[in-house]
């Protein structure tokens, strides 16, 4: 059997959201909406970071933070597959 040899094609779409600072639930929603508009059309999707939580947070980071297993990430992940 011979190696494939024909080069991947991988197609990157970059997301760019507005965003509400600290409101995960509408940034969820703008997010899985982009995600639904381009699944067909991009292999991989790349949001810059925050934007689920929101960027200029500050020094409250740690009350906007996270869990890998949290819903808003699970709801990520369910929609990208």
């Amino acid at each position: 059997m011979k190696p494939n040899t024909e080069p991947a094609t991988l197609r990157v779409g970059l997301a760019q959201t507005s965003h509400k600072v600290g409101d995960v639930n509408t940034n969820l929603a703008k997010i899985l909406r982009v995600i639904d508009n381009y699944k067909n059309e991009a292999d991989l999707l790349v949001f810059p970071e925050l934007t689920l939580t929101g960027c200029n947070i500050g020094a409250n980071f740690h009350q906007y933070a996270l869990h890998i297993d949290s819903p808003p990430i699970a709801a990520i992940a369910r929609a990208a597959t």
